[in-house]
């Protein structure tokens, strides 16, 4: 089953840690470096499990998630039966919390999507033309993790994401058999 994973920092404190390393004139671990980038989890993740599946890594901004959907929904429009996506972040370390634009927390969740049947509730996801002020109520949760949130807590008829200069919005519908 192929695997779409979406992050916006990767393992940002290994990276961090890496730099620091190179700025003491010390070399950096090349292991440590291996699992900071992007696909280094995936590529983990594909070696444990003895997994030859496809894996996609995304460096992507606030809107992951929406990033995430629309590359399972390639994978479903090419052939596969069910895609897993997983969406993980974690917060801003030392030198670059100062750059966090949105509330920070360590998460992950992952979905398994499938193309839905007739019978089936689905998930549509499409443009919005505004951007709409429905995120988390506090603003105390990274933009796709209050997605997320509002998701499993039965969010309505349609909930927003608004990531940077674009807004997406999620509409659920009943089974249409």
């Amino acid at each position: 089953m192929p695997l779409v994973l979406s992050s916006r920092y990767g393992d940002i404190a290994r990276s961090l840690e890496s730099l620091e390393s190179v700025h003491a004139g010390a070399t950096p671990s090349p292991t440590s470096f291996a699992m900071s980038v992007h696909n280094g989890i995936g590529a983990m993740i594909s070696i444990l499990r003895d997994d030859p599946a496809p894996v996609t890594s995304l460096a992507a901004s606030a809107g992951g998630a929406i990033a995430a959907m629309i590359e399972a929904a390639a994978c479903l429009a090419d052939g596969a039966d069910e895609v897993v996506v997983m969406r993980y972040d974690e917060p801003l370390p030392g030198h670059y919390a100062c750059f966090a634009d949105e509330p920070q927390a360590l998460y992950a969740w992952a979905w398994r999507v499938a193309t839905a049947e007739p019978d089936e509730p689905a998930v549509r996801l499409a443009p919005a033309a505004t951007a709409n002020a429905n995120g988390d109520a506090a603003g105390r949760l990274p933009a796709d993790l209050a997605l997320f949130a509002r998701f499993l807590r039965g969010g309505g008829e349609h909930i927003q994401l608004d990531a940077g200069e674009s807004a997406w919005r999620w509409h659920f519908e009943a089974g249409c058999a």
